[in-house]
């Protein structure tokens, strides 16, 4: 642990919902001996973060509109002597931190500048950045009616994965994504919601591969974009709606290289990840997708020896200095929550090239925070059990 001295520390401040994004960030912090305050705006109660040995404080913010919430902020952020530092845990604090920034930046730092970070969250909007800077792309349509999908559908081949661009306003939309393999189905399912008229669709087609196809890179990036620490790895067993239910750090250049040319291309600062697809037929690299927010499994850089989190937080208070990072290990991370809920099968029990089992990081077990761990699978458990999901 990087003890830090007094006169060196600021709080830090995370904001999302209860989920393995919000735990990675608030431990990777507190074990440097950060002290650390959760800003709970959103999903189930924050009883699990509560117990955790690594959360100084707690804020549940759920029911509060955007006056209130701006309110408290600015309450929570008068009472420290230096200011505490922002970490978003999902598109939808980013986008709510962006909204609300001009009336709450004064009290914070920002290790990712919210406004710019929510303007080029759209996917739309990120595939014409990465496009000019020669990044490979699927074929890639838009659609927002049922008159300019006809009009795609004469342009891409089957199968054609499919997303909805406006998260919050994503109507009847399946799921985060979903992959179409007749026009017909295509049809039936993006109808009734483009007839909603309160979303936009992005159409590609599907780049073949399996889960291990899909290889990402977190990152902790200056204000230019240019990468300061970076980790590459790969999916081991994806979930439903396209989530990482297993992944595994490997070392991989030209993932790294590709990685280091987008995030350079977007020129933001701050903890980001991105995802690539290697196609099965020639190799070939492929953009998939950019968060401008640390990964649902940021907690495997930390696992893997380069804690991005508290890379990105020295930068943000002038002391970069105090960050030591190791060369990268090989390490697993999983979501054991989805076994609980019976949505992924099989033990992540994968070997290193010297045969034997890797380390493994889970989303929420940690042996040094086990009452917030068992409190988060006891919840869970119940959810199961009462057919709650």
């Amino acid at each position: 642990m990087t003890l830090l001295s007094e006169e060196t520390l600021h709080p830090a401040l995370v904001v999302g919902q209860v989920n393995p994004n919000l735990f990675g960030q608030v431990r990777a912090l507190g074990r440097q001996g950060v002290p650390v305050y959760a800003l709970v705006t959103r999903g189930e109660s924050p009883t699990a973060v509560r117990v955790s040995r690594y959360v100084t404080g707690v804020m549940d913010a759920r029911s509060l509109d955007n006056d209130a919430l701006v309110e408290l902020i600015n309450n929570f952020t008068a009472g420290f002597s230096r200011k505490p530092v922002l970490f978003p845990a999902g598109d939808f604090d980013v986008d709510r931190m962006a909204e609300l920034w001009g009336r709450i930046s004064d009290g914070l730092i920002a290790t990712i500048p919210p406004v710019q970070a929510s303007e080029l969250a759209g996917k739309d909007h990120q595939l014409e950045w990465v496009r000019r800077c020669g990044v490979p792309l699927p074929a890639s349509e838009t659609v927002k009616d049922s008159g300019q999908l006809a009009d795609a559908l004469t342009r891409l081949r089957l199968p054609v994965i499919a997303r909805p661009l406006d998260h919050i306003q994503r109507g009847n939309f399946p799921g985060k994504v979903f992959v179409a393999q007749s026009f017909e189905q295509l049809n039936s399912v993006l109808t009734p919601v483009l007839a909603r008229g309160k979303t936009r669709i992005l159409l590609q087609e599907y780049i073949p591969g399996n889960a291990t196809s899909v290889w990402f890179a977190l990152a902790d990036c200056a204000p230019d974009g240019s990468v300061r620490q970076i980790i590459t790895g790969h999916k081991c067993v994806d979930g439903p709606e396209g989530r990482t239910n297993i992944g595994r750090t490997a070392v991989e250049p030209n993932v790294e290289a590709r990685a280091r040319k987008v995030f350079e291309c977007f020129g933001v600062g701050g903890v980001l990840g991105v995802e690539f697809k290697k196609d099965l037929r020639n190799g070939e690299l492929y953009y998939i997708e950019t968060n401008f927010r640390p990964d649902n499994f940021v907690a495997i850089s930390e696992a893997a020896g380069v804690n991005l989190i508290f890379a990105a937080y020295l930068h943000a208070i002038g002391h970069p200095e105090l960050y030591q990072p190791q060369q990268q290990k090989d390490v697993v991370w999983r979501d054991w929550s989805l076994l609980l809920r019976r949505r992924i099968r099989g033990r992540p029990w994968y070997r290193g090239s010297n045969g034997k089992p890797l380390p493994v990081v889970d989303a929420f077990w940690a042996s040094d925070d086990k009452w917030a761990s068992l409190m988060y699978y006891a919840i869970k458990f119940w959810e199961q059990i009462t057919g709650r999901t």
